[in-house]
């Protein structure tokens, strides 16, 4: 989560929705304010711009700030404009007709994968039938970014590039630990 104090406007109302957008459950007013270290009134003012245009909603209810549907049509249109979706979608349900598993197309930016486009496999519904534990959804969402060498994908990706750009990645990325279920786990999920 963001800590980092950002120094204007449009800084902050970045910062903020890349907040509320990692924050499963969305936040009250008052944490985002903390979270991000700026005033309540000047938080006041960018969350009100962000909801009156679709890109945040506050539930009555819990008086929490959550991600609006405003931002499903620059994600849509971003995806239409890189014509990758188009493109990928009749392979990745070849592949996942294929082979039975998910796959997933996505690509590399700032030292990380990001998902953009998924099929789920038979696998998945099944292991949600049977209320069997599943791949985190963090893991599976389009427009998730997770660390380029944590992930098959983002490996594979780092695997077609010249040494000198994957170095680029590690230099301007690190190489984060990231939290590893037991390998007995990721066995057992590849033989279910």
């Amino acid at each position: 989560m963001a800590t980092t104090s950002a120094t204007n406007s449009l800084d902050r109302a970045l910062l903020l929705l890349k907040t509320v957008e990692q924050t499963p459950g969305g936040l009250r007013h008052a944490e985002i304010s903390r979270r991000l270290k700026i005033p309540k009134s000047t938080c006041s003012y960018i969350l009100s711009r962000l909801e009156r245009e679709g890109y945040l909603f506050r539930d009555a209810e819990s008086a929490r700030y959550r991600i609006g549907l405003a931002t499903l049509a620059l994600a849509y249109g971003a995806l239409r404009e890189t014509g990758i979706h188009a493109a990928a979608e009749p392979a990745l349900y070849r592949l996942t007709s294929e082979t039975g598993l998910s796959a997933g197309i996505g690509v590399l930016q700032r030292g990380c994968v990001l998902l953009v486009d998924r099929v789920e496999g038979p696998g998945l519904v099944n292991r949600a039938i049977e209320k069997r534990p599943y791949p985190a959804r963090a893991l599976r969402d389009i427009g998730r970014e997770l660390p380029a060498h944590s992930t098959a994908l983002g490996k594979a990706l780092l695997a077609y590039l010249p040494r000198e750009q994957v170095n680029a990645v590690i230099t301007q990325s690190g190489l984060r630990r990231t939290p590893a279920r037991p390998i007995s786990v990721r066995l057992a999920s590849l033989r279910s």
